[in-house]
């Protein structure tokens, strides 16, 4: 540090503490740098359209080929197969509108949320389709018939937003698992005063 001119104008300056809400708490700081922000870089808007351009494919093929539909399963259990596309083409929307909001305010940190978006969006798609069709069935002795289009949407919206999917999981925690660990303040011992 000593060796740095004093009064420089090119130094960088520090990274400020910003309080941002980071997992539904206020209290939370993360480092945010002051630097100017930079435009988004194209490589990414060329990810995502060879992303959709791929998605747009995958599906002419399926739909217009008899030997493509016949070389898959047409559901995964309980699931129509197309839930995973679904989820996959929700998730580079999600990408898109990225690009479109952030395009001129650009963080890096989020490069690595754009190449993965097509594989979270399936798995989160076809999970959520999952729980959704479990929640369906609880506490449910009929038999009960859903119509693949919807898990479709369910499997778009999950995909585009994983913040539903988390918010989902949530739920399905509190409803299923945490029932069992609630406990009351602890028992006081006879003859004490509260």
């Amino acid at each position: 540090m000593a060796d740095e001119p004093k009064g420089s104008e090119a130094q960088a300056s520090p990274a400020e503490a910003v309080p941002v809400p980071a997992g539904g708490t206020q209290s939370e700081q993360i480092a945010v740098s002051s630097q100017p922000t930079k435009g988004m870089p194209k490589r990414i808007f060329y990810l995502e359209l060879g992303y959709i351009v791929a998605l747009m494919a995958l599906f002419a093929v399926y739909a217009t080929w008899s030997w493509a539909r016949n070389a898959v399963p047409a559901n995964l259990g309980p699931l129509p197969l197309g839930v995973i596309w679904f989820g996959s083409a929700g998730g580079v929307v999600a990408g898109f509108r990225g690009i479109y909001s952030h395009n001129n305010e650009w963080n890096s940190s989020f490069d690595y949320w754009h190449y993965t978006r097509p594989i979270f969006g399936a798995i989160t798609g076809a999970i959520g389709s999952l729980i959704y069709w479990v929640s369906l069935h609880l506490g449910s002795t009929n038999t009960i018939k859903v119509d693949r289009y919807t898990f479709y949407v369910v499997a778009f919206v999950l995909g585009f937003s994983d913040k539903a999917f988390i918010e989902l999981l949530k739920n399905v925690t509190d409803v299923i698992i945490k029932p069992g660990q609630k406990q009351t303040s602890s028992p006081k011992p006879p003859g004490t005063q509260s």
